[in-house]
């Protein structure tokens, strides 16, 4: 593939994960403000609720959807430090979240470009068509959610390149930062590249630390299953990179466990992988031909490559049906093995005369399940969804407590809203995530208890309110209308849609 080719299909790739961002801008109208988060908003709001703290100079990491966060521990720095870029460069925190994603998906495609070329040469499939297997490559969940199911392709983001670019910027590099690695780990490398080396395993675990487990694993094995790189100077490369990343993360996942608040959110925290079958059908049909490779095994087995891309294979399947609370982290990167395994397949079937077309099926079966999240997002969009819009009052509700509150001000409000609220205020509330709101279910039953006031009288509210420290109420007037109990107290500002209360110390 020439260099302009691959610009082009760069360039197109660029366009793509930025269409639905521009439908959804143009489509904001007058009365609207779009957020810029279509596919997963809870975990969207997170993410932007990480850069304020950092958009406010923090380089510690607090629990944000929590009233008593606790002390700052170093965890999620990649979010602090776009917040800390947007605060240098006065940008918003959309702004700097999207262009994070551009530049990281650019460095994603430069990244598998040079590992087709360093890995995967084909006889009869040309690089041009493996890079665009890899970079579009999804599965067959169109045909369960026709059904009413969900697979894998349809939420496990990080597992796919494209999935990743159309979701969050640390999927993307922490997908770029191991492909990177491997492209350059088994090879003789001057000291300076090994530095790189060191510093890029060093950002790999504060973007992305289960891919730094993953990475570790796949260089350990591949250097006692490959004559080829089992030498002194690929060990001591692996050990440079090996070594501080396992250091690192024990160290962070100690400070996490400890953490009065983090433990919860760890025991909270619980991520567990789809049923083979779910998987089965997330990564079919490229899945399928991995399986139907391994007649070949022993003629594969012999290229290095081909190895390495097994040992990738199999690391991420068995951890992800390791028994751990957060197993299915460990099928990050998964698509990009098992596409690469199923194209040694394919490249045999073109030899035949109908392989061409059988390709193009093989390639245009997957497209499907990419068209339907762009039907998705299309759908928010069309709908104005509260997630991915908010109205003008909205906006000027959390103007003013970004402007207005006090650093330390715990505020409550309703679900939607209070997943937000820390996400473009930078303050804590008191419930506002299922995973990062410490003791979220027994929070979020006292909330909706508090706002229905069926449990509560005026005296009894205000007791608890100021019991679990909480220092203003925002909610929709709509909900104050029915929440009786609340009526009684302050009301500091309102606007057509909003009302603000202080409680009373």
């Amino acid at each position: 593939m020439t260099k302009t080719r691959g610009l082009f299909w760069l360039i197109l790739f660029i366009l793509l994960i930025s269409l639905p961002m521009l439908f959804g801008w143009i489509m904001q109208g007058t009365q609207l403000r779009f957020s810029g988060l279509l596919l997963n908003p809870t975990d969207g709001y997170s993410y932007f609720a990480k850069m304020q703290q950092g958009a406010q100079g923090a380089w510690l990491f607090k629990l944000p959807f929590t009233a008593q966060p606790g002390t700052g521990v170093v965890l999620f720095e990649f979010y602090l430090f776009l917040g800390q870029f947007s605060r240098l460069f006065h940008l918003s925190i959309p702004a700097v979240f999207y262009l994070a994603r551009i530049f990281c998906s650019i460095f994603l495609f430069l990244q598998i470009w040079a590992f087709i070329k360093k890995y995967l040469i084909f006889k009869n499939l040309s690089t041009e068509q493996v890079l665009l297997f890899i970079l579009f490559g999804s599965g067959m969940g169109w045909a369960a959610l026709i059904g009413g199911y969900k697979s894998a392709d349809f939420w496990i983001a990080e597992a796919y390149p494209f999935f990743s670019a159309l979701i969050s910027p640390h999927f993307t590099l922490g997908l770029a930062i191991l492909l990177w690695v491997l492209n350059h780990v088994f090879e003789q490398q001057s000291w300076f590249r090994r530095l790189e080396l060191f510093l890029l395993a060093i950002v790999l675990c504060l973007a992305m630390p289960f891919a730094s487990v993953i990475l570790c694993i796949i260089l350990s094995l591949a250097w006692l299953m490959i004559p080829l790189w089992r030498n002194r100077m690929v060990l001591t490369q692996i050990l440079i990179l090996a070594i501080p990343s396992m250091l690192f993360l024990g160290w962070q996942y100690g400070a996490t466990l400890y953490h009065p608040q983090l433990s919860i959110w760890n025991q909270q925290n619980v991520t567990l992988s789809p049923p083979l079958w779910d998987i089965l059908i997330g990564f079919s049909p490229m899945l399928i031909l991995v399986i139907l490779s391994l007649r070949k095994g022993k003629e594969y087995w012999q290229q290095a490559g081909y190895r390495l891309l097994f040992i990738w294979f199999l690391s991420c399947l068995l951890l992800s049906i390791f028994p751990f609370s957060l197993q299915r982290r460990f099928l990050f990167s998964f698509s990009i093995p098992v596409t690469s395994l199923g194209l040694y397949e394919l490249d045999q079937w073109m030899a035949k005369s109908w392989g061409a077309r059988l390709k193009n099926v093989i390639f245009a079966l997957p497209l499907v399940t990419i068209s339907m999240l762009y039907m998705i997002m299309a759908f928010s969009i069309l709908q104005r969804s509260h997630y991915a819009y908010m109205t003008l009052a909205e906006v000027e509700a959390y103007s003013w407590i970004q402007n207005t509150a006090a650093k330390d001000t715990v505020i409550l409000s309703d679900d939607l809203h209070a997943l937000k609220i820390p996400a473009l205020t930078g303050h804590q509330v008191f419930y506002g995530h299922p995973f990062e709101t410490v003791n979220a279910m027994e929070k979020k039953s006292q909330l909706e208890a508090l706002l229905s006031c069926q449990e509560f009288t005026t005296q009894s509210a205000m007791e608890f309110l100021q019991e679990e420290q909480v220092n203003e109420v925002l909610i929709p007037k709509e909900i104050y209308e029915k929440a009786i109990c609340l009526q009684e107290l302050p009301v500091i500002r309102q606007n057509q849609e909003f009302i603000y209360l202080h409680v009373q110390d």
